[in-house]
């Protein structure tokens, strides 16, 4: 928009001069270098101005500057304007800031994390020319020192620096309130440069670390430099702030419904409220009633109180929950664990191959370790975790077999929990409570690199005189894969005292010369053909040698067996990428069949090949389906049924076979292509479930039909009623036109519809008499969760139940936290070259809550830094000439496990909590969490889980955790609102 600059100095002398001529005269006299102007003055009195204000805002507001400085006073010049109650329109949360929005004047509200010491910034320079004496103005807008390049008269460089003008700048890292999060939202940030007035002492104050404050500011972009110095495509985004307020940090602004406030109404004057509001709280755990109420006495916490002598008595209530860990949250031995190398092993043997030190329990042994995992975090995206303790326990008598659509089958203990979608938010629940046609977490894809294996082997060369010598491969390539790969599907290997032969049967000469040329470079010994027989149509390729039988002893040594024992080598799953898509298409080429119908497959006596294969495939973000079929072995004189397992890739998969693994051999690959052309593919296979209610409700919130929802009304009409889940392709749709819309509702759909998650639905969930000696558990830090025979396995706590519902909640656990992050820290500012000071969870809690997990695992010395946020209620920092008290007026809920993993029972409880005497004070309530046998509460569980079996209501908690988190909300006002 052309914008006539000296029409809008007059525009905006003539708005000073009829709104605040009396407050600029007062301004003067009082030494002050801000003008404030309220934004809704200046629409009232030029909207169009207004508007320039919000789009053009720096050509602007240097347009009132220089208006201001007309007027007949005195130190006008360096006066600056400074604009606030913009729109509530222009009110941007952090994350939800787009390149759009760059130079745009916006409003954010946020939480003060970082804040850097102030440090003088040059905002111009003046220069001498040493030739002619001309002075050279040159006013510093980049963040590199700027120096004139040449003189009118000639000269060029080595000018001298006669002055600068330096003004105050600090920068602050704001991040995202967590009222206007919910559920697993990760709270996003953003640097904000203050410069001026707004650093003076009274505002330094008013913006210390912990403090909620309102920004108002342009959005602008960062270079980003390369390590080689270069500049990058991509930039960064800061905010170049006009002005900022402390906000009150209350839940004022929380918008509640009139039926949300009928319901709230409703349920204060109810007697029974406190029983129901215990009852809510994890209402699928059995019993620990006077936990449950606890929490709900903590939820909704005290007032704080000051005596007329000055002292302070806090009114949040401290508590500690010690006790075992979950019992018999395990799996069976055999289940396969993907590890962060690529590794597919059964946890069995990860836990009981570890040479860590075993410590006992009642139950079983565990021991304290540190393995590398794929796990998914709380944005659904599968990422790398540490599994630091391995458990091994006696395993109940009734266990839960899982079979999903895709042929995943996993056997877990009834407590051991899976997650599912929930009205857009991704939940645990156990498996006693899953139901047939549910829909549990899987990955979708595997971010594993990998690398070349080195194979350290020490083969015994044989001493015959006519014996083949092979050359012994150091490291994995991809002509062994690929041998590897054509053996697994149609090798045989046999073996006696002497020799080992090796067969290779085939009808494709492509696939002949292929194997031929791989063996041959990889072994370097000759390859015999030998001609088909009578009943057969295809030719076979031999090799005999001692030694290459040794060799495959060691990394196939399943390939001497039957088929129905025949199992992927170990080594190929951790390869690089290349190589194991080299094995891929080699087994491919020579196993698979392609259906005019249901797309690619392979059939093998072997479930675990075909397990593994499923797992590789993932490395590829290939969704394949397992089925069992029975059928003749056509090799076999027995002509009688035998299991089989037929891997599937259809659908939409196929493509992605084809573009990331292929077929090598040209007769498939036309095959291939010929049953992809002009095909479309139903999405409805990859949907995410139980949506209806979220996207009604975000429909009706912003007032948009059917019709705006950006899909076809008839089928939009079946996902709000419930009776079709979203596909993927269908949620992405949707979003899209609706992204515009500032809702954190929004914001969760794009998670799980850009997630790693792939929804895999329960076919089949039946209990199955148990006869394991043992089951086994990975404890995962942070995110604990781990992949189990490809499906997503979790631990749930009351903890993660309560920074759910909490309306302002910090989630934080064992090792993964230490005292700065807890309180808060001193660190380097990359920006300004100096001191930052940091928040941690305790002061970024403040009026909120912070749920400490594994509070046993943490170090003495982080712990301590608790005791003055407990007790005091503040964090008290001196460090690098930074001296500081912040507001951590916080509810801290912790959770341990006893000394030795699980309480003695004869020893006393006291002596048995591996935490300092003096921080266990700092808790007002501390509960022992002990599983001990008992017929009648037994009974009562049975009983309990009984009713969740026939009808899963009972689950349900009696008030919904969203109108919990109201109901807070509303307490809290009522709380901080003064005395009538």
């Amino acid at each position: 928009m052309i914008v006539d600059t000296s029409e809008q100095i007059e525009k905006f002398k003539e708005f000073i001069e009829i709104n605040y001529s009396g407050l600029l005269k007062d301004i003067i006299k009082k030494g002050r270098k801000a003008f404030i102007v309220d934004f809704n003055d200046l629409s009232k009195f030029d909207p169009d101005l207004a508007e320039q204000l919000l789009s053009e805002p720096e050509d602007t507001l240097k347009a009132g500057e220089l208006s201001i400085s007309q007027f007949d006073l005195p130190d006008m010049s360096k006066l600056r304007i400074r604009a606030r109650n913009l729109p509530s329109s222009e009110r941007i949360s952090i994350k939800n800031i787009r390149s759009e929005h760059l130079g745009k004047l916006i409003t954010l509200d946020g939480i003060v994390r970082q804040a850097s010491d102030v440090r003088p910034q040059v905002v111009s320079a003046k220069f001498e020319c040493p030739s002619c004496g001309n002075n050279i103005s040159i006013l510093q807008i980049d963040t590199r020192f700027k120096e004139p390049v040449r003189c009118s008269c000639g000269r060029r460089g080595k000018f001298r620096l006669v002055s600068k003008d330096l003004v105050d700048a600090q920068r602050l890292v704001l991040e995202e309130s967590p009222e206007g999060l919910e559920g697993g939202e990760q709270p996003k940030r953003i640097s904000v440069f203050l410069k001026e007035d707004l650093v003076e002492p009274v505002m330094e104050k008013k913006t210390t670390p912990g403090s909620l404050v309102r920004v108002v500011g342009i959005i602008k972009e960062v270079p980003v430099f390369l390590k080689t110095g270069a500049q990058s495509i991509r930039f960064d985004l800061m905010i170049e702030a006009n002005f900022i307020e402390p906000v009150e940090e209350t839940f004022e602004d929380v918008e509640i419904s009139k039926e949300d406030e009928e319901k709230i109404l409703n349920l204060a004057k109810d007697p029974g409220v406190y029983e129901k509001l215990a009852g809510s709280i994890a209402p699928s755990i059995f019993g620990h009633e006077p936990i449950k109420e606890a929490l709900v006495l903590q939820l909704m916490g005290g007032v704080r109180k000051v005596r007329e002598d000055g002292t302070k008595v806090k009114g949040d209530i401290h508590v500690l929950l010690v006790g075992d860990p979950g019992a018999a949250k395990c799996v069976t031995g055999e289940s396969k664990v993907v590890l962060a190398d690529g590794s597919i092993e059964r946890i069995s043997e990860i836990v009981n191959n570890c040479d860590d030190k075993i410590h006992r329990i009642d139950d079983g042994t565990y021991k304290v370790t540190n393995h590398d995992l794929p796990t998914v975090g709380l944005d659904g995206k599968v990422s790398r975790g540490k599994a630091t303790i391995l458990w091994k326990r006696k395993s109940p008598k009734g266990l839960y077999k899982v079979t999903t659509k895709t042929g995943r089958e996993i056997i877990v203990t009834p407590t051991h929990p899976f997650f599912v979608c929930n009205k857009s938010y991704i939940i645990a629940k156990p498996a006693r409570k899953i139901k047939n046609k549910e829909f549990i977490a899987a990955p979708r894809f595997l971010d594993i690199k990998g690398k070349r294996q080195e194979f350290k082997l020490d083969i015994k060369r044989t001493n015959a005189k006519n014996g083949n010598h092979i050359k012994i491969p150091k490291y994995s390539s991809v002509e062994l894969n690929r041998v590897l790969g054509y053996l697994l599907a149609e090798g045989y290997l046999r073996k006696n005292k002497t020799t080992t032969e090796i067969k290779f049967d085939n009808f494709d000469n492509p696939v002949l010369e292929d194997y031929n040329k791989c063996f041959k470079k990889v072994f370097e010994i000759p390859l015999f053909r030998l001609n088909p027989r009578k009943s057969k149509n295809c030719f076979t390729l031999r090799a005999t040698s001692v030694e290459l039988g040794r060799f495959f002893d060691y990394i196939a040594p399943s390939y001497f067996k039957r088929s129905r024992y025949k199992e992927i080598p170990s080594f190929i799953s951790k390869c690089i990428i290349s190589e194991i898509r080299s094995f891929l298409q080699a087994y491919f080429d020579t196993e698979a069949s392609i259906h005019k119908t249901k797309g690619i497959y392979v059939v093998s006596a072997s479930k675990s090949l075909i397990e593994d294969l499923q797992t590789l495939l993932l490395r590829f973000g290939i969704i394949s389906q397992i089925h069992p079929t029975f059928s003749r072995a056509t090799n076999s004189r027995n002509k009688t049924k035998r299991k089989y397992f037929r891997l599937v890739i259809s659908g939409e998969d196929v493509k992605r076979f084809r573009e990331r693994v292929g077929f090598t051999l040209a007769r498939k690959k036309n095959i291939l292509n010929h049953y992809l052309k002009d095909r479309k593919f139903n999405t409805n296979k990859d949907v995410i479930p139980n949506l209806s209610a979220v996207l009604s409700g975000i429909r009706k919130k912003h007032n948009l039909s059917q019709f705006d929802m950006g899909i076809p009304r008839s089928t939009y009409q079946h996902l709000e009623r419930g009776d079709r889940n979203p596909s993927r392709y269908l949620l992405k749709k949707i979003i899209g036109n609706i992204s515009n819309f500032s809702d954190s509702s929004i914001l969760r759909l794009k998670q799980l519809a850009n997630s790693d998650i792939f929804w895999d639905q329960v076919k089949e969930i039946k209990k199955i008499n148990s006869d394991e000696d043992w089951v086994y558990d990975l404890q995962v830090n942070d995110t604990h969760n781990f992949l189990a025979n490809n499906l997503v396995v979790h631990n749930s706590t009351f903890l993660t139940y309560i920074a759910y519902s909490a309306p302002k909640a910090r989630y934080v656990a064992g090792r993964g936290s230490s005292g700065a992050g807890l309180t808060a820290s001193v660190v380097k500012d990359e920006f300004l070259r100096g001191w930052a000071l940091e928040a941690g969870a305790l002061v970024l809690a403040n009026k909120g809550f912070c749920c400490i997990d594994e509070m046993d695992k943490m170090k003495e010395e982080d712990t301590s830094a608790l005791h003055e946020g407990m007790a005091q209620q503040t964090i008290t920092i001196s460090k690098a000439n930074i001296q500081a008290s912040l507001k951590a007026e916080t509810t801290v809920l912790a959770a341990a496990n006893p000394k030795l993993g699980r309480f003695d029972p004869y020893k006393s409880v006291a002596e048995q909590i591996n935490m300092p005497p003096a921080l266990i004070n700092r808790f007002d309530l501390i509960f022992p969490v002990r599983d001990l046998p008992n017929k009648e509460k037994d009974a009562k569980i049975a009983g309990h889980i009984l009713k969740l079996s026939v009808d899963s209501k009972e689950s349900r908690p009696i008030i919904d955790r969203n109108l919990l988190k109201l109901e807070k909300e509303e307490l809290d006002q009522y709380q901080s609102a003064p005395d009538n």
